[in-house]
C-alpha cells in the first residue's frame, strides 16, 4: 500500500513539473525574430531599393487632363490609383558562413499587397465627365540578399545589401504577360543596352551596379507583350512623386518610348524607378475588371562630382 502511494506522490510531482514547464512564460513564440532577423527587416522597410509603391496612384495623369481641357470636342478618358490598404511581408533567412562565402547572409523575400480603387474619368463627345471606379488588388514582389561584414568584435560589423531583384507587381494572377523590355541609352556611349525577358527580369543582381543615365540622355524603349491590344505606359517614379506617359502601341504586341533623363534634379531624386504598367483592354476604355501587369526597373541619374550612384 505505501509503494502504491509512493509511486502516486512521484506521479503528481512529473505532473505538476510538466505543467509548470509548459506555462506561458517559457512558450518561445515560433514567429519572434532574432536580432538580426529584425535588424534586417528593419532595413528592407527603410530601403529604397525594396519600395514597391511606384505608381502615380494619388496622382492624375494631368497631360490627358489638359487635352480634354483643350480639345472640347474630342472623347478622352484619363485615370489613376487611389492604394486604400498596405499590407508588406518580409521574410528573413540566415544561413550560416560556408565554402562559398565566409561572411552569414540572409536571404529577404518582400511581397507588398496593396487594395484600392482604380478611378477612370470618361470624357465624351458632348463635353459630359463620367467618373467610374473599379476594384483593385495590385500584389508586388522582390527578393534580396544581404551579408554581414566585418568581425564579431568590430564596432562597425553589420548587414549590407549586395543582391536584389527587380520588382514585378499587378493583378494576381494577371492574363497580361511581357515578353521582352529594352532599355537603350542613346547618348553616353558607355550606357549599354540593358535587355529583359520574362525569365531573366527577376534575377538577382549586384545592388551596388544600378542602370545609370545622364541628365537629359535620350532613351529608347522597346516592349513585346503577349497581345497587341494592351494599353501601355511608363511610370518614372521618384522619392517627391511619379510621372505617366502612355508608350505607343505599334501594332502585333510591339510598343515603343522615347524618352530624355529628367533634368534639374535635386539628390534625393536622382534616385528613381522605370515602371511598365500594362492594362488589359476595356479597363480604361469600358467595363473589364482590373487587370494589370507592372514591371519596376531601379536607375539613377548622374548627377556628376559622385551623384546620382555609380556608373555602369
Amino acid at each position: 500500500m505505501r509503494t502504491t502511494r509512493v509511486l502516486y506522490l512521484l506521479a503528481m510531482v512529473v505532473l505538476v513539473a510538466a505543467l509548470l514547464g509548459c506555462s506561458s512564460d517559457n512558450i518561445v513564440d515560433p514567429d519572434a525574430l532574432t536580432p538580426d532577423q529584425q535588424t534586417i527587416q528593419d532595413l528592407v522597410n527603410q530601403s529604397p531599393e525594396f519600395e514597391h509603391d511606384v505608381l502615380s496612384h494619388s496622382i492624375p495623369d494631368t497631360t490627358a487632363v489638359a487635352a480634354v481641357a483643350s480639345a472640347a470636342a474630342a472623347e478622352s478618358y484619363f485615370w489613376w490609383r487611389q492604394y486604400t490598404s498596405t499590407d508588406r511581408l518580409v521574410s528573413v533567412t540566415i544561413h550560416a558562413p560556408d565554402i562559398s562565402n565566409p561572411n552569414v547572409t540572409a536571404d529577404v523575400a518582400v511581397t507588398t499587397t496593396f487594395n484600392g480603387l482604380f478611378h477612370v474619368v470618361h470624357r465624351d463627345t458632348s463635353g459630359a465627365f463620367t467618373h467610374t471606379t473599379k476594384s483593385l488588388t495590385d500584389v508586388f514582389t522582390q527578393t534580396g540578399r544581404f551579408e554581414q561584414t566585418g568581425l564579431e568584435t568590430d564596432l562597425n560589423r553589420g548587414w549590407v545589401n549586395t543582391e536584389v531583384t527587380n520588382i514585378v507587381g499587378g493583378t494576381n494572377p494577371t492574363t497580361l504577360s511581357v515578353m521582352s523590355f529594352s532599355i537603350l541609352p542613346e547618348t553616353h556611349p558607355t550606357h549599354p543596352n540593358v535587355d529583359y525577358t520574362a525569365a531573366n527580369f527577376a534575377t538577382a543582381y549586384d545592388a551596388s551596379n544600378l542602370l545609370v543615365l545622364d541628365q537629359g540622355e535620350q532613351v529608347n524603349l522597346w516592349l513585346q507583350s503577349g497581345t497587341g491590344t494592351n494599353d501601355a505606359f511608363r511610370h518614372d517614379w521618384y522619392i517627391a512623386g511619379a510621372s505617366l506617359e502612355m508608350i505607343t502601341n505599334m501594332d502585333l504586341g510591339f510598343y515603343a518610348d522615347q524618352h530624355n533623363a529628367p533634368t534639374a534634379l535635386s539628390s534625393a531624386d536622382a534616385d528613381r524607378y522605370m515602371v511598365l504598367d500594362i492594362l488589359a483592354p476595356g479597363v480604361i476604355d469600358g467595363p473589364a475588371a482590373y487587370d494589370a501587369l507592372i514591371w519596376a526597373v531601379p536607375y539613377s541619374v548622374d548627377l556628376g562630382q559622385g551623384g546620382g550612384g555609380t556608373p555602369n
